[in-house]
């Protein structure tokens, strides 16, 4: 879980070298390449805890930057934490997402 906060922490502090954040990127793809269970320790670790914005903020705001190699492996990553989120498969409570379903329209 360390490692997880502190991919996040750098991330979000280091933005404008472009270095340092793809190097931070491309150690984030090794470990995340290493298993689904890497991208499980994200949401168990302190920026999670934090809310969504804290855990995907960082790497939603690299998606702007110009630079395609920095654009790529943080869409990687993003997609790759999002993907080992826990509740993904969670309904929210009172919203029917079936779309063959067509209550209250009759």
């Amino acid at each position: 879980m360390a490692y997880a906060d502190l991919f996040i922490s750098i991330l979000s502090k280091v933005t404008g070298q472009e270095d340092t954040v793809l190097y931070t990127l491309c150690l984030l793809e090794e470990m995340l390449a290493a298993g689904s269970a890497h991208a499980q320790l994200f949401h168990a670790g302190a920026a999670a805890a934090r809310g969504a914005d804290a855990l995907y903020g960082p790497l939603l705001r690299l998606l702007q930057k110009p630079t395609w190699g920095v654009q790529q492996r943080a869409a990687l990553a993003l997609a790759k934490i999002m993907a080992a989120r826990p509740d993904k498969g969670a309904r929210v409570p009172g919203v029917n997402l079936d779309l063959m379903s067509f209550e209250g329209t009759s």
